[in-house]
């Protein structure tokens, strides 16, 4: 089994792109994207706040194009029509190539959550980049309208700790418990709030009071987009516990 390119970059003949998943309900409505550079796949990469970021090698085997991540293990890659096709004998998945702006990937980081979220922008010279770290993840935002006919929907602002809608007071259920399975010691908890530019300000105190009252975090972070509009950022909060 060998390492090669995916060959001609020619956008309607090469694998090479920012691709979604194409689900038969709402457009928006997938949970998750491909990046392939030459023989590089990258699965969710702009998803990295619950820990689904997979970066493998595409490989070629008896004249067949072989995507080895941990998601698709063995599964063949062809292209139809400009769709990219994801198969084994159980499974196909079609998967739709993007431009990948700013925009699209706000929604990428967010494509597998309940809740719609639009970033703010920061004017803080201390914004970092954040790569594989692990993060226990807070979202804040509106369910999303593919959710409109379901018990889910609301149009208030909710909140998403992990998997699992949830009010501010289970919070501190939520912290407590990923203190107590962080593998890497209680002390080394990290914080990663995704909120919505337009969330009341009261409900983002509220939140913040309850995690910040647990000296096992070591550090939370907001993200933002840029000023420059191209990537998403992340802010250290200030008052973090030591």
């Amino acid at each position: 089994m060998s390492i090669c390119s995916c060959g001609n970059k020619d956008e309607k003949k090469s694998f090479n792109g920012h691709w979604h998943f194409l689900s038969n309900s709402q457009e928006d409505d997938y949970y998750f994207t491909i990046d392939i550079d030459d023989s590089v796949s990258t699965i969710n990469k702009y998803d990295i706040s619950r820990n689904l970021y997979d970066c493998k090698r595409i490989v070629k085997t008896d004249n067949k194009w072989i995507l080895q991540n941990e998601m698709f293990y063995n599964y063949e890659l062809s292209l139809e029509n400009g769709t990219l096709i994801i198969k084994n004998d159980y499974n196909l998945d079609k998967c739709l190539r993007v431009e990948n702006t700013i925009v699209d990937r706000t929604k990428d980081a967010f494509s597998s959550i309940f809740l719609d979220i639009e970033l703010g922008t920061s004017n803080s010279i201390e914004l970092v980049t954040l790569e594989t770290k692990y993060f226990s993840p807070i979202c804040i935002g509106k369910i999303k309208k593919s959710f409109k006919h379901t018990q889910l929907y609301t149009n208030k602002f909710s909140i998403q700790c992990r998997d699992q809608l949830c009010s501010v007071d289970d919070i501190e259920q939520f912290i407590s418990a990923e203190i107590e399975n962080n593998q890497m010691g209680s002390r080394n908890t990290l914080v990663l709030i995704n909120m919505d530019k337009e969330t009341p300000n009261e409900l983002k105190e509220a939140i913040i009071e309850k995690v910040t009252k647990y000296k096992d975090v070591i550090e939370i972070y907001f993200s933002y987009v840029d000023k420059e509009m191209q990537s998403i950022v992340y802010e250290v909060y200030k008052e973090t516990p030591r």
